[in-house]
C-alpha cells in the first residue's frame, strides 16, 4: 500500500513539473532601449528570456489609438530582438504587447508602455536614417540676409511655371528607362517583407503595396508566385510608379497579399 502511495505520489510531482514547464516557456520580457522618438516610426530593443528559440513562436504587436501594427523581428541573440515597424507612432500611451504561441493558442505574456518614464532611449543601429526615428534638431547656423534687386514677378512666375513643367515632362519620359535600370539592393538573404518594409518610405506608399509592387515587378524571381519564395540569385527590379498606385488603399492591398500567402 505504501509503495502504491508513493508511486502515486511521484507520479502528481511529474504532471505538476511537466504543466509547469509547458506554460513557463518564458520567463522574462522588457524593454531594452527604445530606437525612436514620439511621431517617428517604430524601431526598439528587447530582451526576453524564453525556452522557444524560434521566433515565429512570438507575435509583437504595437497598440496605439490610431490602431494596431504587428511588428517584424530579427533576433540579435539568443535574449535579445530588434523590433521594427512603419506605422507612425503618435500616440504617448502605446503599448507593446508580447504575445507567445502555446498549446495550440495564442498568450499574452507581457504588456509594455513604450514612452514609459523608466524606459532606456538610444539611436538606432549604423546603417538606418537616423531621421527616421529621433529628433534630429535642426542647424544652430544663422542666415544672413542679403537685398535682391527687384524683378518683374509676373515674368518670374511664368518663367519657373514653364521651367517646372518641362522638367516634369522630361523626367517622365525618362522614368520607364530608369525604372528598367533601377534595381532594388537584394543580397539574396532578406525577405520580400523585409525589402518591402525598407522601400515603402523611400516610395512614399504603404508596405504591403511596396510588397505587392516587387512581386509584380519580378514575377521570375518567386517560385510559382509565392511572395514567400524570393529565390536568392534574383536581380530585382524597381516598380513603377504605376503598379504602387494601384495599392494607394492599404486595406485593399492587405487582403491582396494575405491571399497570396
Amino acid at each position: 500500500m505504501k509503495s502504491q502511495v508513493n508511486l502515486l505520489s511521484s507520479i502528481i510531482v511529474a504532471v505538476v513539473m511537466l504543466f509547469n514547464n509547458c506554460w513557463a516557456d518564458t520567463s522574462h520580457v522588457s524593454i531594452n532601449q527604445r530606437l525612436f522618438d514620439l511621431g517617428k516610426i517604430p524601431l526598439l530593443k528587447l530582451n526576453i528570456v524564453s525556452d522557444a528559440t524560434d521566433t515565429d513562436r512570438f507575435q509583437f504587436i504595437l497598440q496605439q489609438q490610431a490602431g494596431a501594427e504587428r511588428l517584424m523581428v530579427d533576433r540579435i541573440n539568443d535574449f535579445m530582438y530588434l523590433l521594427q515597424g512603419v506605422d507612425e507612432v503618435t500616440d504617448p500611451k502605446a503599448q507593446l504587447l508580447v504575445k507567445e504561441y502555446r498549446q495550440q493558442v495564442w498568450v499574452e505574456v507581457a504588456t509594455l508602455p513604450l514612452f514609459a518614464d523608466g524606459v532606456p532611449v538610444g539611436n538606432p543601429p549604423a546603417g538606418k536614417k537616423l531621421s527616421l526615428y529621433r529628433d534630429v534638431n535642426g542647424s544652430d547656423a544663422t542666415t544672413e540676409v542679403i537685398a535682391t534687386p527687384k524683378v518683374n514677378t509676373t515674368t518670374a512666375v511664368k518663367s519657373a511655371a514653364a521651367e517646372a513643367a518641362i522638367q516634369s515632362a522630361s523626367a517622365k519620359a525618362k522614368l520607364p528607362e530608369l525604372q528598367q535600370r533601377c534595381l532594388l539592393e537584394y543580397d539574396g538573404k532578406q525577405t520580400l517583407w523585409r525589402l518591402a518594409s525598407r522601400y515603402a518610405k523611400e516610395w512614399h506608399t504603404n508596405i504591403y503595396a511596396a510588397a505587392l509592387g516587387i512581386l509584380e515587378a519580378n514575377p521570375q524571381a518567386f517560385y510559382q508566385g509565392n511572395p514567400a519564395s524570393l529565390r536568392s540569385d534574383a536581380k530585382l527590379r524597381c516598380p513603377s510608379e504605376s503598379i504602387l498606385a494601384q495599392y494607394a488603399d492599404k486595406t485593399v492591398a492587405e487582403k491582396k497579399f494575405d491571399a497570396l500567402l
